[in-house]
């Protein structure tokens, strides 16, 4: 039997809807597994997480912070920072990092127009200097630490 609807279209079939569903949900939690940072090999302590970023327009001069990255220990060793750079950033120049351990409210705030961030916008969470830092393994911090970078756009 063939059904049209009114616009005279052929009406899928449920078993062919479900299917498309199902497809598209094993596509998106493969792709998830695959970028999983803690799914990515590293010749330290701190595996790369996955490649990924974001776009805002703001003037020449603004300065702001990036909250974009989530560093998590692999190990039972911690690890301390040693540097923190900006690489391959022509016409940006980093005025400072600091990070957050578990004891944020948010896994990661994106973006705050200020360098450093005021403790309202991160809802209280004690920043350390990242410089320095000693950071706990992910098997005593499953949240890792939250990177923040104060950048100011220069060029």
């Amino acid at each position: 039997m063939l059904m049209l609807d009114t616009c005279g279209r052929t009406a899928p079939s449920i078993r062919f809807v479900v299917g498309v569903l199902l497809l598209g949900v094993v596509a998106s939690v493969l792709l998830v597994v695959a970028l999983s940072p803690r799914n990515r090999s590293a010749d330290g302590p701190v595996p790369a997480g996955p490649e990924h970023g974001f776009s805002v327009t703001r003037p020449t001069g603004t300065v702001l912070t990036d909250g974009f990255e989530v560093l998590y220990v692999e190990g039972e060793a911690p690890a301390v920072i040693s540097d923190v750079e900006l690489v391959n950033a022509e016409g940006f120049r980093l005025l400072g990092a600091m990070v957050a351990g578990a004891d944020r409210k948010f896994d990661a705030v994106q973006l705050v127009d200020r360098w450093p961030p005021v403790a309202d916008e991160l809802d209280g969470v004690e920043l350390i200097d990242a410089i320095g830092a000693t950071l706990s393994p992910t098997s005593e911090n499953e949240r890792g630490w939250e990177l923040f970078l104060g950048i100011e756009g220069d060029g």
